[in-house]
């Protein structure tokens, strides 16, 4: 493995992700959001299945996958205007992280 060439432990590297967040108080809103960022989705696949979507639950359900999945650090982009990123930073912190 590339580990071995070099001589590292694979199980001392820090897995990542740089995954696209719609996060919003319901599915519907979370999907407009998720719209308005089609340019990221084009370069990044499907926001639904891939990527950090939907009600506060359902993204720490996904945050949470990819903890199960070795992932150490999460990068998010959060999609929507100015007023719902911050609203989505507000639930990541009211809501979503007390879930994991």
């Amino acid at each position: 493995t590339a580990c071995a060439a070099v001589g590292r432990e694979p199980r001392t590297l820090v897995r990542s992700v740089y995954a696209l967040a719609a996060i919003a108080p319901t599915e519907e809103s979370a999907r407009r959001r998720a719209e308005s960022a089609v340019a990221m989705a084009k370069l990044f696949g499907d926001v639904e299945r891939a990527h950090v979507f939907g009600t506060p639950q359902r993204a720490a359900e996904r945050l949470q996958t990819f903890a199960r999945l070795g992932v150490g650090e999460v990068a998010l982009h959060v999609a929507g205007s100015h007023a719902e990123r911050l609203e989505a930073i507000g639930l990541l912190g009211r809501d979503v992280l007390p879930l994991l």
